[in-house]
C-alpha cells in the first residue's frame, strides 16, 4: 500500500471511528432525556386528602391521659397533707388536715388540667393539619392539570426521540460495519484498532515521520515510543508532586 492509499485508508478510518463515536455520545445523552421523560410520563396524579376530625379515640385517649395525670395529683395531695401533719412549722397556726379530700382535691386538680391542656393541644394539631390539607386540595387540581400536561408532553417528546435512536442506531450500525471491513483486511494489527492510535497513525504518515506502518522507522515504532516516553513523564511528574522538596528542588533550579 502506497503513502497515499495508506493516507486515504487512516482517514477513512478516523472518520468512520469518529462518527461512531459521537453517535455513541448522542445515544446516551438521549437515553438519559428518555428516563427522565419516562418518569415524567408516570407521574401519578395527586390525590384528595380528608380532614381530620374528632373521634371516639382520640377522647379516650385524652381520658386515659388526664386521668394519669389524676392519680399523680391524688398522689400530690397525700405528699402534701404528709408535710402538713409532721411539720406543723410551715403554718403560724395548727392546721387539721383532711387526707382524703386533699387526695381527692389532687386529683381533680390534675385531672381538669391535663383535659384542659390535652384537649386544646388536640385542637390545635387538628386545626394546623385541617388547614394544610384544604390548601392541598385547592392546588391538588391546578397541580393535577400541570401533571395531564407535562404528562402529555413527555409521551410527545418519547415518540420523538424513540425515532431519533432508532436513526442514531441505524448510523452507529453503518459506521460499525465499516469500520470492521476496513480493519477486516488486516492492515492494522487489532491491538491498535482504535481512534487514538489511528489518528496517531495518520498524522505521522501526513507529516512525513513515517511512510508505513510497520518497521523500526514506521507508524507502530513511534507510536510506541512515545506512548512510552509519556508513561514515563506522568510517572516523574506524579512523583515530583508527591515528593516534600519538591518545591525546593524547583526554587534552586530557577536560583541556579
Amino acid at each position: 500500500m502506497s503513502k497515499e492509499e495508506l493516507k486515504t485508508y487512516l482517514a477513512e478510518i478516523i472518520e468512520l471511528e469518529t462518527k461512531r463515536y459521537e453517535i455513541s455520545l448522542a445515544v446516551s445523552e438521549l437515553e438519559e432525556k428518555r428516563i427522565t421523560y419516562n418518569r415524567i410520563r408516570n407521574r401519578e396524579i395527586l390525590r384528595e386528602i380528608r380532614e381530620m376530625k374528632w373521634t371516639r379515640s382520640r377522647w379516650t385517649d385524652i381520658l386515659k391521659s388526664a386521668f394519669v395525670a389524676g392519680l399523680a395529683g391524688v398522689m400530690a395531695g397525700a405528699a402534701g397533707s404528709f408535710f402538713l401533719e409532721k411539720l406543723p412549722w410551715i403554718s403560724l397556726r395548727r392546721v387539721h388536715v383532711n387526707t382524703g379530700i386533699n387526695m381527692l382535691l389532687g386529683f381533680a386538680a390534675f385531672f381538669a388540667a391535663a383535659l384542659v391542656i390535652l384537649a386544646l393541644q388536640g385542637i390545635m394539631e387538628i386545626y394546623a393539619y385541617n388547614q394544610s390539607v384544604r390548601i392541598h386540595n385547592r392546588n391538588r387540581e391546578r397541580r393535577n392539570k400541570e401533571i395531564i400536561r407535562e404528562s402529555r408532553h413527555a409521551k410527545e417528546q418519547l415518540r420523538i426521540l424513540e425515532g431519533e435512536l432508532l436513526r442514531l442506531r441505524d448510523g452507529y450500525g453503518k459506521a460499525d460495519a465499516g469500520l470492521k471491513k476496513l480493519y477486516g483486511n488486516g492492515t492494522i494489527y487489532s491491538k491498535y484498532r482504535r481512534l487514538s492510535p489511528v489518528s496517531r497513525f495518520y498524522e505521522y504518515i501526513a507529516s512525513g515521520r513515517c511512510l508505513g506502518l510497520e518497521g523500526p522507522e514506521g507508524a507502530y515504532d513511534l507510536y510506541e515510543k512515545e506512548r512510552y516516553m509519556e508513561m514515563v513523564l506522568d510517572v516523574l511528574d506524579h512523583e515530583t508532586l508527591k515528593s516534600p522538596h519538591a518545591g525546593a528542588v524547583d526554587s534552586t533550579a530557577c536560583r541556579r
